[in-house]
C-alpha cells in the first residue's frame, strides 16, 4: 500500500506527497466512522483510484499534534511576534511557547519590525531570557531580510 505525508488540506481533500508526486485523496469512510480526521503532517497509507487520486486508508501514529493550526508530526515551529504595531506581548508569546514546548516541538522566536523600534535595548531582557532557556531568537525586519540565511540553515 502506498505511503506518504499530507502536505495540504483543502475542504475535505488531502494532498499526499509520495516521493516526487502529489496524490489528491479523500478520507475513507472507515476513518470517518472512528472520527479520525487527517491533518497536514500526518503520515498516511492510501489506495490509488487513478494515477493522481486516491483515498486514505489509515493514519500512522502521531508524535505530536497541534489543534490550531491543525497539524501533526512537527519538529520545530517559528513564532513570529511583532515588537511594535501591534505592541509586543510576552503573555501571548508565552502562551504559544507553552503549547509548542508541551508538544515536544522545538520553538524558534523571530521578533519582527526592529526597524520601527527607537530603542531596541528595552527588549534585550526578553531576547536574553528566551535565549537563556534554550530558544533560538532572531530579531529583524522583512524589509532587508535580516537573519534569513541563519533561519534557512535552521529550517534545513
Amino acid at each position: 500500500m502506498p505511503r506518504g505525508i499530507i502536505v495540504r488540506v483543502v475542504g475535505g481533500l488531502f494532498y499526499v506527497q509520495d516521493g516526487d508526486k502529489i496524490v489528491k485523496t479523500t478520507a475513507s469512510g472507515k476513518l470517518r466512522d472512528f472520527r479520525k480526521v487527517p491533518v497536514a503532517g500526518d503520515i498516511v497509507n492510501y489506495d490509488v483510484t487513478n494515477e493522481n487520486e486516491g483515498y486514505i486508508k489509515s493514519i500512522e501514529s502521531r508524535k505530536n499534534k497541534l489543534v490550531r493550526p491543525p497539524v501533526a508530526n512537527i519538529d520545530q515551529a517559528i513564532v513570529v511576534t511583532s515588537l511594535v504595531e501591534p505592541d509586543f506581548s510576552s503573555l501571548l508569546l508565552d502562551k504559544l511557547l507553552v503549547q509548542i514546548i508541551d508538544n515536544d516541538i522545538k520553538p524558534i522566536i523571530y521578533f519582527s519590525k526592529k526597524d520601527k523600534v527607537e530603542d531596541l535595548t528595552k527588549f534585550e531582557k526578553y531576547f536574553n531570557y528566551y535565549k537563556s532557556i534554550g530558544i533560538d531568537v532572531f530579531v529583524g525586519n522583512s524589509l532587508n531580510k535580516d537573519n534569513i540565511n541563519e533561519l534557512e540553515e535552521i529550517l534545513a
